[in-house]
């Protein structure tokens, strides 16, 4: 007789074993590498990003410190009072000027030590003064060893200046191995100059070297597997750390020029295309690049600041999971055979028994018992066989009550594992989502501190170092709102105290603000000046109100507007003020009684944030805050912001009410009761 492999009982169990062991730890490790995988490869582009976009800001602030530089030249006494001389030909006033413009041109570039020369051009195209930086020192040329430059480009080009442009004039197409960046002029800038009649008098200028640009690049590479490459517009080398390797066998002549002789056209193209981004579609490197104008005036010309990461630097940490992960597999074989051996006999043994007295039975020897005492549900099968018979009739006739019992039961144990199913997908995607938020959020922390350490001399604008304050605030709170969205599972703890609502409102608004600006909306705020504390946290407050003025801005085309107001009023009348304590009572265990009496008086301050935007339909109104809902495309909206809005409210003894009509807009009502004074 033929024997099917699944009709053994010792099989199916090695098979289900060998299943449930393995096809977790396959789906659930294949998933897991494939993650770390991308995790890797978008922290890596962050940090890319970051370095170049810090690198192109620091080579921007510089040749805008050039840009200035020429600027103070040109509004120097001594310039303005040799013009007046040149003006009325006075030789002996000439001369002294001169001198004291040529020292005020050499004080210049001995203290700023980047800059290889300054010049002043008559309108005739003669050189007045012009000081020469020999990498020691500035040296004044005589009056001898000056030319006349009428015909020099640069000249041509001040000309056709009008008076405060300034026009930059790239000194180099590109700059090959052998040659120190630090020590090569890459721009000049140039300025027309007019006497105090407004009369054009001639041109000044300086010539920008890279030794500032090659000691940022420079001192940029971190690891020596992220190479950072300086090109301009048409992908020339202007810096190339290959060549700074000693052991770098390459010559001056075989060493590539451009980019693209290195790198596929379209790698190049998208580098070259006047745009900051990543490229993470390559083959072989991942790419991150900055693009830096000179000018404002020619933006055909420019420097691109490039960062470049082998992918195969990247698959270590992944390669190290998938050998823990083999192991893991074979490890869970090989138990899974152990285990089916000891099970399978266990099993087995007492079913072989079984099966020899049902063949006694059904050979006709009814007075046959099975006589089985393996202590386990096999011996429950043998007692019920014997009683079988016995209960058959008795079973008949109460069948229909017991289906009708069973099937309740079974209703009942449903219902309480949806709601445990439901419960443990909120945990997971809580966990998920709050994991996936705060690694992103731990790396912008980490670079703004990072950033800030950096500026111990100053270096950086005050207005950016308040802007990265602000982001170091809004980071940290974007930590606290991910634990919001526990809220559904567990409860959250809150630090309350007396809140200013009017300073939350600006807060918020000054986040958003310049979005909604961009998007076409007027901004309207009538903010109640001096209105009562209120008894909160700040940063569940702030996430209630912008998630109310977001779903507003997303609602509200180009031309719409958006008023915020807030005002306070005395109270309700005494039912509703009752029903709303009442309400927060049983919703919020953490707003006491004790807090809630600080609201003695009724007073309740109004936030009012109104729109212009499509409205809510009369149907969904009442499911709006409904965890999960949301009538966005998929992708934009999870459904949770307003369910999370309203527990905050209610957390903080408060309401939330809407009005809204289709086409005219909506308006969302926060009642927040006042401290007793």
């Amino acid at each position: 007789m033929k024997i099917n492999f699944l009709s053994r009982i010792q099989n199916k169990i090695f098979l289900s074993l060998m299943l449930a062991a393995i096809l977790p730890i396959g789906y659930f490790g294949y998933n897991s590498i494939k993650s770390t995988r991308n995790s890797l490869i978008d922290d890596t582009l962050r940090k890319m990003y970051l370095n170049v976009f810090a690198m192109g800001k620091d080579m921007d602030n510089h040749l805008k410190n050039a840009k200035g530089d020429l600027l103070y030249l040109k509004s120097s006494a001594p310039l303005e009072y040799l013009l007046d001389a040149m003006e009325f030909n006075d030789i002996a006033s000439f001369t002294y000027w001169r001198t004291l413009l040529e020292k005020e041109f050499s004080n210049l570039i001995e203290q700023k030590n980047v800059y290889l020369q300054a010049g002043f051009l008559s309108r005739d195209g003669d050189e007045i003064v012009l000081v020469v930086y020999d990498m020691s020192r500035p040296i004044i040329l005589p009056w001898k060893s000056l030319h006349n430059q009428r015909e020099s480009g640069y000249f041509r080009m001040a000309a056709e200046l009008s008076n405060g442009e300034i026009a930059s004039l790239p000194l180099r197409s590109y700059v090959v191995k052998g040659l120190n960046l630090s020590n090569i002029a890459l721009m000049r800038y140039i300025t027309p100059v007019y006497n105090r009649n407004g009369k054009w008098m001639g041109m000044i200028y300086i010539d920008v070297v890279g030794k500032h640009i090659y000691n940022t690049v420079k001192m940029s590479i971190m690891d020596r597997a992220f190479k950072v490459f300086l090109v301009n517009n048409k992908g020339f080398y202007f810096f190339n750390p290959e060549w700074e390797v000693e052991e770098n066998l390459l010559t001056a002549s075989d060493s590539p020029e451009n980019i693209g002789e290195v790198y596929s056209r379209d790698v190049a193209s998208q580098i070259l295309s006047g745009k900051s981004g990543v490229i993470m579609d390559d083959d072989k490197n991942l790419f991150a690049y900055m693009p830096v104008f000179p000018t404002e005036m020619d933006k055909n010309f420019y420097y691109t600041i490039i960062q470049m990461y082998p992918k195969n630097h990247i698959s270590g940490g992944a390669n190290d999971f998938e050998k823990l992960f083999l192991i893991t597999v074979l490890s869970a074989i090989l138990l899974t055979v152990f285990m089916g051996i000891i099970i399978s006999k266990m099993l087995t043994n007492p079913l072989s028994r079984l099966k020899r007295g049902v063949q006694l039975i059904g050979k006709g020897n009814l007075d046959y018992r099975l006589d089985i005492k393996s202590g386990d549900e096999v011996e429950d099968v043998a007692v019920e066989f014997n009683n079988m018979a016995e209960k058959l009739k008795k079973y008949s006739r109460n069948l229909e009550e017991k289906v009708e019992e069973k099937t309740k039961k079974m209703e009942d144990y449903e219902k309480q594992l949806i709601h445990s199913e439901k419960m443990a997908s909120l945990g997971l995607l809580a966990a998920g989502v709050a994991h996936e938020i705060n690694n992103p959020i731990g790396i912008i922390v980490n670079r703004i501190e990072c950033l800030k350490m950096e500026n111990k001399n100053g270096d950086i604008p005050e207005k950016i170092v308040k802007d990265l304050d602000t982001m170091m605030h809004h980071a940290m709170r974007v930590s606290k709102i991910t634990g919001n969205l526990l809220s559904f599972s567990r409860e959250s703890s809150h630090e309350f105290k007396s809140q200013d609502i009017n300073k939350i409102l600006e807060k918020v608004l000054m986040f958003v603000e310049d979005s909604i600006t961009a998007k076409g909306i007027t901004m309207e705020k009538y903010l109640t000046m001096r209105l009562p504390f209120v008894f909160g946290s700040s940063g569940g407050l702030e996430q209630v109100f912008l998630n109310i003025v977001h779903n507003a801005m997303d609602a509200t085309d180009g031309g719409g507007r958006i008023k915020v107001e807030t005002k306070y009023t005395i109270g309700h009348s005494e039912g509703e003020a009752r029903r709303i304590s009442n309400e927060t009572q049983d919703s919020s265990p953490s707003f006491t009684q004790g807090q809630n009496d600080k609201n003695k008086n009724g007073g309740f301050v109004n936030i009012i944030i109104s729109d212009t935007g499509d409205g809510i339909p009369h149907e969904y109104k009442e499911k709006i805050f409904d965890p999960f809902f949301t009538t966005k495309e998929i992708g934009k909206g999870t459904g949770l912001g307003l369910s999370i809005s309203y527990g905050i409210i209610k957390e903080h003894g408060g309401e939330i009410k809407v009005d809204s009509e289709v086409s005219k807009g909506t308006t969302f009502t926060v009642l927040l009761p006042v401290m007793a004074e």
